[in-house]
């Protein structure tokens, strides 16, 4: 299954001239989990690998519930970042002739308290080497590394071989007096005490940490500072592929901090993805939709959806929501894969899987005046054979009992200022994905001298890729000529182009603008 739309997956033209299509469905999550990495970036490609990393537990955290209706909905690829709140990591002693051995935990959070260590001689093989074995009773991991090295020299060193594929656990310190020692043999007897966890002592257990703020997602100037660790949202500026982001409640019942928001739209704004936004909490019905709508960003890089689906709430009975923006991730995934990043979602098509009702009904006037303000509302359909139409006026196809479909995508872009093309989601994810497509693919410019030759290198390879886009599609005209036009410059005085394609998104002809500039050597 490709990431970007099929019209890349087989370019007409080969070589380094060759502009591919980047990938517009990996969408990132961040937010807390019950376990793995944190402060990085994880890709995952379904449940059951999140829950192998991240944890399931017994109270899913938003983050997990928010990958499962991701993929539910037909997403493929999400980056996983867990970020935590004064969290710790369980460290472990191995005791030794000299001293100790210490092992932490790959992650913060009471999970690693129960891992179970076992360490034994190599003594048919080397003298130097030993077997350590890692069981996690919580996830079912079980990892053997064989004739493991203290020699921190060897490729065998048990700190390099627990970096490079561990999921467990890493080497902390080496706290020996002499030369570093074997840690003592272990017998692994059944029924120990597992406070000694078989030869292992907790030296500091794991704990989880306080509820998120603002500073766990990291901060503006967490971009600017080179030298300062990158945390939460700022990490995934490392990630090109990014093309959507969905930030879960640090909670169930509180909303995500503006401050947070508004430095994930900055990120979006950067990376050409699309931030989705869940409804705030006093979002109860239209007049308080419209009401509180000027809290959050009106930006071309963002969404927003209403109302939140609701679902029972299992022994107290009461009924309960969840926000429906991760579903809608993985509904726009699943569109690029099969119709195209161009084909714009929502209507009687767009169905979400897996959730449940709109937790509030709204009605014709209603959804007019919301989409009207770039609210994309949730409808759920009328039963089998009841009559209904689609946005268009035009009648829909029947349905079963129970479809909850997105009514409506657009972007929260408002003002006089704002080009037709970003309050479309469709039309400004194509536009940006173009934008990305061309920046990356073009980078060989910049180390070929200025002039006619590299102008007309460009001006071929950007009119095969975006003739590739037109012959699925994603342009309109009868022609190419109607469909997109490429002027290649350059820049100014100094080294370097400015590429200006128009593109044909809706009317032929009617041209939305797309203008980078790149880099370049000086003209022979």
């Amino acid at each position: 299954m490709t990431d970007s739309p099929r019209v890349d997956s087989q370019p007409a033209c080969e070589g380094e001239h060759a502009v591919l299509g980047v990938p517009t469905a990996v969408a990132g999550f961040v937010g807390h989990t019950e376990r793995g990495p944190v402060d990085e970036p994880i890709e995952v490609t379904g449940l059951q690998e999140f829950d192998s990393v991240f944890g399931g537990g017994q109270a899913p955290s938003p983050v997990r519930t928010a990958a499962a209706d991701f993929f539910a909905n037909g997403g493929s690829r999400a980056l996983i970042v867990r970020v935590h709140s004064g969290a710790r990591s369980a460290v472990f002693s191995l005791p030794t002739v000299g001293g100790a051995w210490r092992l932490r935990a790959i992650g913060p959070g009471a999970w690693a308290n129960g891992l179970v260590i076992r360490v034994d001689e190599d003594s048919y093989r080397r003298p130097d080497r030993f077997h350590l074995r890692v069981r996690d009773p919580g996830s079912g991991l079980d990892e053997q590394y064989l004739e493991v090295s203290i020699d921190e020299g060897s490729p065998w060193f048990v700190g390099h071989v627990l970096s490079m594929r561990s999921r467990l656990l890493r080497l902390d310190v080496l706290s020996v007096s002499g030369p570093p020692s074997l840690p003592e043999p272990v017998v692994f007897a059944a029924g120990q005490d597992v406070g000694a966890l078989h030869g292992c002592d907790l030296v500091q257990r794991g704990e989880e940490g306080g509820a998120l703020d603002a500073s766990a997602f990291g901060a503006a100037g967490a971009c600017a500072e080179p030298d300062t660790p990158r945390r939460g949202l700022a990490v995934l500026d490392a990630a090109p592929d990014l093309g959507l982001l969905y930030v879960p409640p640090p909670a169930p019942g509180v909303d995500v901090d503006e401050s947070v928001l508004r430095f994930a739209l900055e990120l979006c704004a950067r990376q050409g993805a699309m931030l989705l936004l869940d409804p705030p909490r006093t979002w109860v019905d239209a007049a308080s939709v419209l009401a509180g709508l000027s809290a959050l960003p009106r930006a071309a890089d963002a969404a927003v959806f209403f109302p939140p689906l609701g679902e029972p709430g299992g022994e107290s009975g009461k009924r309960t929501t969840r926000g429906p923006a991760a579903a809608v991730a993985g509904l726009l995934a699943r569109g690029d894969e099969l119709a195209g990043i161009w084909t714009p979602p929502g209507g009687a098509n767009a169905t979400l899987r897996g959730t449940g009702r709109p937790a509030c009904e709204l009605q014709a006037a209603e959804l007019q005046q919301l989409t009207a303000a770039g609210v994309n509302c949730l409808r759920a359909l009328p039963p089998l054979g009841a009559q209904r139409t689609a946005p268009d006026g035009e009648p829909a196809a029947p349905s079963t009992a129970g479809d909850t479909v997105l009514w409506g995508a657009r972007t929260l872009a408002d003002g006089d200022d704002v080009e037709w093309v970003d309050r479309s989601i469709a039309w400004r994810r194509v536009r940006r994905w173009v934008e990305r497509s061309l920046q990356r693919g073009l980078t060989w410019t910049a180390g070929r001298p200025g002039g006619r030759p590299l102008h007309d290198a460009v001006e071929h390879a950007t009119r095969e890729f975006l003739a590739r886009l037109w012959k699925r599609g994603g342009l309109a005209g009868e022609n190419e000529t109607e469909a997109f036009r490429v002027c290649c410059a350059a820049a100014g005085p100094g080294p370097g182009l400015t590429l200006v394609v128009g593109l044909a998104l809706v009317d032929p002809s009617a041209f939305v603008d797309v203008t980078l500039t790149l880099r370049c050597a000086p003209p022979d």
